[in-house]
């Protein structure tokens, strides 16, 4: 051996052997598999739905607002949220003109309702617009379960109504007996 290696069973380190694999019918050498090949597959990935999106609803759900939607405010009436078997079970639901399924009125969303619209009555509330979001920090049980929220359209959040200002006041100071 010109090298210097023996010819002794364990195969010599200077020496390269060609080795060869098989990869998508394709043979490379040891050096040329470490460049890896292009992939080609032509077929398209099926893209999986989000579980959220895989069961139908005739309620709004997180996955129907995303990060935010305008919608207006058509009525607030009673509706059955029970399931076909179930007893039923009545709550208040909120309609939009630009859905065809309500929103189930928690507490807190009415009171955000009331707020931005500045009507604590209901039936007063048809026609205004509001943004409906998805909050993933909402809570249900002590966990993190996410849901639906409800925030003012830009340039329409209610300012609170003044009932009397300070020079008003001021004025009063008139009538003070002493």
């Amino acid at each position: 051996m010109a090298h210097g290696c023996s010819g002794r069973a364990a195969p010599c380190p200077r020496k390269r052997r060609r080795v060869h694999l098989n990869f998508e019918g394709r043979t490379f050498t040891r050096k040329q598999h470490r460049l890896k090949p292009i992939s080609y597959s032509l077929r398209p990935k099926h893209i999986m739905p989000d579980i959220a999106q895989m069961t139908e609803s005739k309620f709004l759900k997180r996955a129907d607002v995303g990060a935010g939607k305008l919608m207006t405010i058509e009525s607030c009436d009673q509706q059955n949220v029970a399931r076909k078997d179930d007893a039923p079970e009545m709550k208040w639901c909120v309609t939009f003109s630009e859905s065809e399924k309500p929103m189930v009125l928690n507490r807190i969303n009415g009171e955000l309702i009331a707020m931005i619209t500045g009507e604590r009555n209901s039936d007063n509330w048809s026609g205004h617009k509001v943004v409906l979001y998805d909050d993933p920090a909402i809570s249900y049980g002590g966990k993190l379960v996410g849901g639906i929220r409800v925030r003012a359209a830009k340039g329409q959040a209610n300012k609170p109504k003044a009932t009397s200002s300070i020079e008003d006041e001021a004025d009063d100071t008139s009538s003070v007996p002493f």
